[in-house]
């Protein structure tokens, strides 16, 4: 008989959650697919959407307390006993986990992130931030090693989580998916460049649900005040943007260079916005957080929708695919050299391209790692 499980997500901030959220609803059917139910804990929406199970805790009493309870509120609106493994989210440590001990042993920690950079980087208040850091450090390992395992979207944080918990459990690397459907792609392997620039500029996007420091949008603003091509570059914009980095897109002086601010986008609008592009443009700051192997989503819709794309860090699907797929740049004082971007779009972008997408696609993704769960 097949294992019962559930995917739980715990998301803390109001308003902004449509990142977060349109993975998830991308993955829910793969998951539902293989037995799983899918959670999201939130604050904005209540009831089945998409395939997902969210639950508004927001008018809860425990809701004011959400964020040094993260455990007992996930064992209050979860009935572990339904389920024979869960996979949940790294919440971040507290001590409620000592409320949890029971649920460990069905649990398996999603990560996202070596959090202890995270957590350096958060814009956190300066005394929360230190408790969490230390506690992150010091008590996690001793309250959660008696987990099931540890599922992580790269190698090195895989490797970190490790390290860390002393080897405990199964350590699985679950990297970011797409939803080829999503994509409108045939089941070929070969994936077409762009042949048809209908257009003296460079179109080049740039996708983030809200553009944050390990984004890197700083670091292409400034590259593209020192470019000095003579075609032109637009810039597609689509997600939140804080007020400091539009005053930096409204200072650059640079007649070359256009900014189109699309704001946050419905998903086949941001893919109608990526078709219309040449060039995407990747994560540019996860040095910044201690990446050394990223997985994005938005790598795989570039890829998958034939659209090559830069970045600072390695993706872990794509790493032996740099120079077609992809271009890795060398920032040198927060900017890179854009010209040189320019002239390698212009060299490979007839080129033909060949990789597996198949193992890019959630469906593959949630099987193989579904099997790793239950073997």
């Amino acid at each position: 008989m097949m294992q019962k499980g559930a995917h739980v997500s715990l998301i803390f901030s109001k308003g902004r959650m449509s990142g977060v959220r349109n993975k998830i609803e991308q993955f829910s059917p793969y998951f539902k697919k293989n037995n799983v139910d899918v959670y999201i804990l939130n604050r904005d929406f209540d009831g089945l959407i998409n395939g997902v199970n969210y639950i508004n805790y927001d008018s809860l009493p425990i809701a004011r307390f959400a964020k040094i309870a993260r455990f007992y509120l996930i064992k209050r609106l979860i009935d572990f006993s339904k389920y024979d493994f869960v996979l949940l989210r790294y919440p971040l440590f507290d001590f409620s986990a000592l409320f949890f001990k029971k649920e460990l042993g069905k649990v398996y920690f999603e990560h996202h992130s070596i959090e202890l950079n995270e957590i350096k980087k958060a814009g956190f208040p300066f005394l929360f931030k230190h408790l969490q850091y230390f506690s992150e450090l010091i008590f996690a390992p001793l309250f959660l090693r008696k987990c099931m395992g540890h599922l992580s979207v790269t190698s090195q944080i895989s490797s970190h989580q490790e390290s860390r918990f002393g080897g405990v459990g199964k350590y699985m690397v679950f990297s970011n998916g797409v939803s080829l459907s999503d994509t409108n792609l045939s089941s070929s392997v070969e994936i077409l460049p762009d042949l048809n620039d209908k257009t003296d500029s460079l179109q080049v996007v740039f996708v983030a649900s809200e553009f944050k420091a390990w984004h890197g949008l700083d670091r292409l603003i400034s590259s593209l005040k020192k470019y000095h091509g003579e075609k032109s570059i637009e810039v597609n914009l689509v997600g939140f943007i804080s007020d400091e980095l539009l005053t930096d897109i409204n200072s650059l002086n640079n007649q070359k260079v256009n900014f189109i601010l699309h704001g946050s986008k419905s998903k086949e609008d941001t893919i109608a916005i990526i078709n219309g592009a040449h060039l995407g443009v990747d994560s540019l700051a996860l040095d910044r957080i201690g990446f050394e192997v990223s997985s994005t989503l938005k790598s795989k819709e570039y890829a998958l929708l034939a659209k090559p794309f830069i970045s600072t860090t390695p993706d872990q699907d794509f790493r032996s695919y740099e120079g077609t797929v992809w271009k890795k740049i060398d920032c040198q004082n927060e900017s890179f050299d854009f010209d040189g971007i320019v002239s390698w779009y212009e060299k490979i972008h007839n080129e033909v391209v060949y990789f597996p997408k198949e193992t890019l696609s959630w469906d593959y993704k949630v099987r193989e790692l579904i099997k790793q769960v239950t073997s």
